[in-house]
């Protein structure tokens, strides 16, 4: 990882980290960017996600099993929640 910031900042003509013996610690330039980094790398992961026709949401069949008594009177509650956030499952 040190190396791939190290290319990154010689690409960039910048310092993003501050290196000493206790390790790195960002710098302004880098505390600037960072928010703009995170975003390009949630974007490139959305894109990837649409190139191999992957899609986020959750999908699928699951069973669940239980007693008579947790089926009847503690499954439906824990579940419609669930059902409400994931309507494909």
């Amino acid at each position: 990882m040190s190396r791939q910031i190290g290319a990154l900042e010689e690409t960039l003509g910048i310092t993003l980290v501050e290196r000493s013996v206790r390790g790195l610690k960002l710098t302004e330039t880098g505390r600037d960017l960072l928010d703009h980094v995170c975003a390009m790398g949630e974007a490139a992961s959305r894109i990837s996600l649409v190139a191999e026709g992957k899609s986020q949401d959750v999908t699928g069949e699951v069973t669940v099993t239980g007693t008579d008594l947790m089926s009847t009177s503690i499954l439906p509650r824990l579940l419609k929640p669930l059902r409400e956030t994931a309507p494909g499952i």
